[in-house]
């Protein structure tokens, strides 16, 4: 379900499928008194949705300023879904769609497993692109490891990188651990 939780002059706008125990949480580690304006059916999508549609008013990560437009909005949510509002009634529909699946893209691997799906897809793309390089690294600054090259753009989260081809050589210690 899609709430919306008003903490002083913010909104959070979240999915959960007990909004009254997010409430809850989330009463447990602030100092304001938090209000639950209204629920909606949603998902994660339609989560997203919203989050965009409100971007302009984002104050940070799922907070918004408690501007007029999303209290008008929330405010048309609870009209149009009134009867969630109530919370015995979201009970009920929970209760009611309890033994159906949920449509969650959740998957769980182990460390081992990930290393092992990044090395082989490197590996198997060599041949396809004889830049990248795949190799043991047996001393480095963090221990024993494994180097993966793959040339070309590499983003950092502020700047463009341009990844130079593997040197021929086997990297130094220092390299490894870069």
């Amino acid at each position: 379900m899609i709430y919306f939780i008003r903490s002083g002059d913010f909104v959070k706008i979240g999915v959960a499928d007990n909004p009254w125990e997010r409430l809850a949480k989330f009463q447990v580690g602030s100092p304001i008194e938090l209000e639950l304006l209204a629920v909606a059916p949603g998902s994660f999508e339609e989560e997203s949705r919203h989050h965009s549609m409100f971007s302009q008013h984002r104050a940070r990560g799922e907070w918004y300023h408690a501007s007029q437009p999303i209290l008008d909005f929330i405010q048309a949510t609870r009209e149009k879904h009134h009867k969630l509002q109530d919370r015995a009634e979201v009970r009920r529909l929970q209760q009611a769609n309890a033994n159906k699946p949920k449509n969650r893209r959740a998957v769980s691997t182990s460390a081992v497993d990930a290393v092992r799906v990044v090395v082989n897809t490197a590996v198997a793309m060599i041949d396809v692109a004889p830049g990248i390089d795949v190799r043991s690294v047996a001393e480095s600054s963090r221990g024993p490891g494994i180097l993966i090259w793959i040339p070309g753009y590499v983003h950092n989260g502020e700047t463009v990188i341009v990844a130079q081809a593997a040197p021929d050589a086997a990297p130094t210690p220092t390299e490894a651990a870069a």
